[in-house]
């Protein structure tokens, strides 16, 4: 049995540090095929959310009796999550570069699937669950009706997603929607034609290092979010095409923001401190689009 005092061996630590990240995709691609959000699987292994995402990430290995509650609610099992990880640990030592185009591939289906199935999901797509109260599944097709403006499209395909008759514009011309603890701002803009979505996820938090590799690594998985830092506040956004337009996106875009911010808000928060954005008691917005993250 090894000491403490043992020194410890480079290659072996390494080996370990691999089998951890693979272990943690294995969980990812299952959860995906699954079409389960990384809350659900967290709630069905009766485990906290920031545990799983630091999880999946690899950078927290899970005890004997974590990983048989994930495999269970992962409709699995420990030797065909450890024998899935082996395989991408196993490609890496006979083609280390083709291993991480592999991953990185695996990587993107995987997430695009997460995003694709919580659109499906948000908009009562075939075979997804029903749409969540207030995102109507039908009426939001604007295109054959006349519009002077972009801004003009946007307020009436939101006042359709939302069910009002009045949008409400604040001094910025941005229109602010608060979902749980996230607030999404979207703002028309002319020239060109396009649609910026923004949510400030955190606000009065303090730039390091670790927040910006953070940020890189957000910006890494997520392939329809931007990551950003600016003035103290911590950015996700996604820009919808003005011309041609399609509702279905503005929507869209709306829907993977607030979930993105509601979901990840806390777990950056106790991280990296800071604040979640509520809505009318929180400070100004900072400015989206800013440079600020690596």
């Amino acid at each position: 049995m090894p000491s403490p005092n043992d020194p410890i061996d480079p290659a072996a630590a390494e080996r370990e540090r691999d089998q951890q990240e693979a272990l943690g995709r294995a969980i990812l691609l299952r959860r995906t095929e699954l079409a389960l959000s990384r809350r659900e699987l967290a709630e069905a292994a009766g485990l906290s959310y920031p545990f799983v995402s630091a999880l999946e990430r690899g950078r927290r290995a899970p005890s004997v009796r974590t990983l048989h509650r994930l495999a269970g609610a992962l409709g699995t099992t420990v030797a065909d999550l450890e024998a899935r990880a082996d395989e991408l640990v196993d490609h890496a030592a006979v083609d280390p570069v083709a291993s991480r185009a592999l991953v990185e591939r695996l990587l993107r289906e995987a997430l695009h699937d997460e995003v694709r199935s919580e659109v499906a999901r948000a908009l009562g797509g075939d075979g997804a669950a029903a749409a969540p109260p207030g995102v109507p599944t039908t009426g939001l097709d604007v295109a054959s009706t006349p519009y002077a403006s972009i801004r003009e499209r946007v307020e009436d395909t939101l006042r359709r997603f939302l069910e009002v008759d009045e949008l409400v514009v604040d001094d910025d011309g941005d229109i602010p929607i608060r979902h749980g603890t996230a607030m999404v701002f979207i703002r028309p803009l002319e020239e060109p034609a396009t649609v910026l979505c923004f949510s400030p996820v955190l606000v009065d938090v303090k730039d390091s290092a670790a927040l910006y590799e953070e940020l890189n690594d957000l910006n890494t998985r997520s392939h329809f979010l931007t990551w950003s830092y600016h003035d103290g506040a911590v950015l996700a956004s996604i820009e919808v095409f003005g011309e041609p337009f399609e509702p279905r996106h503005l929507v869209a875009a709306h829907v993977l923001l607030a979930s993105a911010a509601d979901d990840l808000d806390e777990e950056l928060r106790e991280r990296f401190g800071g604040n979640v954005f509520f809505g009318e008691d929180a400070p100004p917005k900072p400015p989206p689009g800013a440079a600020g993250y690596l």
